[in-house]
């Protein structure tokens, strides 16, 4: 397999005795709207519940709210972000497969020994209800397949990391080749032709000074070659040597 042209990055991947969580960029993604190149670049998370129940299920979080959640957890402020019984949830699914899907992050505090604490990455899946524009819900009263994972306090500062660092380098990359990540305009004015001629119109030099005209330029050399224009005396600025000093 040639690894160079098909490679499939992770940024970070955590593992217990039970379960698999496999985090993935899916960064440059832009959907052409109206005048707007509209952006919906995510992160992906993947958990595969291999020793219990054996369900695989892959959710999205958009980079913007993945930036806010994974910076707190850095900053070490989640906990008070968001509720312990009910942590942050991302709403999603797809409309096109008629399926819903929840991503819960909670943490767990273990007050006995703070290294024991950990965040429990959980995602639901399940048929959905679309609304009229475009909204996807949970059906009520069917039960959705679930799985969970667990990733020690530590584990998941380092996790977070790497999302936001991978993250800060997509962006710096993708402004130089100029397929910024985030929405942009690509509106173009109606008179075109108008647009061009005035782009096209050379620069005019800003002068501090009017510039002087020909005629006057040579009466000015003309002054300074008989005499009549007189170099300014040096300033001396030394103390009188006479002075009297306090």
């Amino acid at each position: 397999m040639n690894i160079k042209n098909n490679k499939r990055i992770k940024i970070f991947k955590t593992a217990t005795n039970v379960s698999l969580m496999d985090v993935t960029p899916l960064l440059d993604y832009h959907v052409e709207k109206g005048d707007e190149m509209s952006y919906r670049g995510s992160i992906g998370f993947l958990i595969n519940e291999y020793g219990r129940s054996k369900t695989i299920i892959q959710t999205f979080l958009p980079k913007s709210k993945a930036k806010m959640v994974f910076n707190s957890i850095i900053n070490g402020t989640f906990m008070n972000l968001f509720p312990p019984n009910q942590g942050y949830v991302e709403y999603g699914g797809s409309s096109a497969k008629k399926l819903a899907r929840t991503l819960r992050i909670t943490f767990e505090l273990n007050q006995q020994d703070f290294s024991k604490s950990r965040y429990v990455f959980q995602i639901d899946e399940g048929e959905a209800n679309i609304g009229k524009n475009g909204q996807i819900t949970m059906k009520k009263g069917h039960k959705p397949k679930s799985v969970r994972t667990y990733v020690n306090v530590y584990q998941a500062i380092e996790m977070a990391h790497e999302i936001v660092d991978y993250i800060r380098h997509e962006e710096l990359l993708s402004l130089s080749t100029n397929k910024p990540l985030y929405t942009w305009n690509n509106y173009q004015p109606k008179n075109q032709n108008q647009q061009n001629n005035y782009n096209q119109q050379p620069a005019q030099p800003n002068y501090n000074n009017p510039p002087v005209n020909q005629s006057q330029q040579n009466q000015f050399n003309h002054q300074g070659q008989q005499g009549g224009f007189q170099q300014p005396q040096q300033m001396n600025n030394m103390p009188d040597g006479n002075a009297n000093y306090f």
